[in-house]
């Protein structure tokens, strides 16, 4: 009789361990599968509204397309910029700056988002950005 407790103690115990190292490693896993958090980078960007031109990524330059030029991010990067307060969605569709200092030009919806009507008033300042639309 007390064999077959032993055994049957023996048993839960197992069962009990068991289940609480197959818990533990859905937590760990559940920690390693947590999204990165979001990282904003500081840039300088300045305007331009050459209206009509062409674009590098192909197409031309409208008064209501939400886009930017980079230098080196791909064409069609997703970007989400904000300046004091103001959250814009873009998308790369040119290349440039080609000024020393800068790292974006912001096409003219996204400096009429920002509150400003002509590219002299944005004039060039600093604004944040990630990767993605958040």
């Amino acid at each position: 009789m007390k064999f077959k407790q032993f055994i049957f103690g023996a048993f839960v115990y197992l069962a009990v361990l068991t289940v609480f190292i197959v818990v533990c490693n859905m937590v760990a896993d559940a920690k390693a599968a947590t999204i990165q958090p979001i990282v904003w980078k500081y840039a300088v960007a300045s305007a331009y509204d050459d209206v009509g031109g062409p674009l590098a990524c192909g197409g031309r330059l409208t008064n209501h397309m939400m886009g930017v030029a980079h230098k080196t991010l791909p064409c069609g990067t997703r970007l989400t910029m904000r300046y004091h307060g103001r959250k814009v969605h873009v998308v790369v569709r040119d290349r440039g700056p080609y000024v020393y200092g800068r790292d974006f030009d912001l096409m003219p919806a996204v400096y009429h988002r920002f509150g400003f009507r002509t590219a002299n008033d944005w004039g060039h300042r600093r604004l944040r950005y990630t990767r993605g639309w958040k």
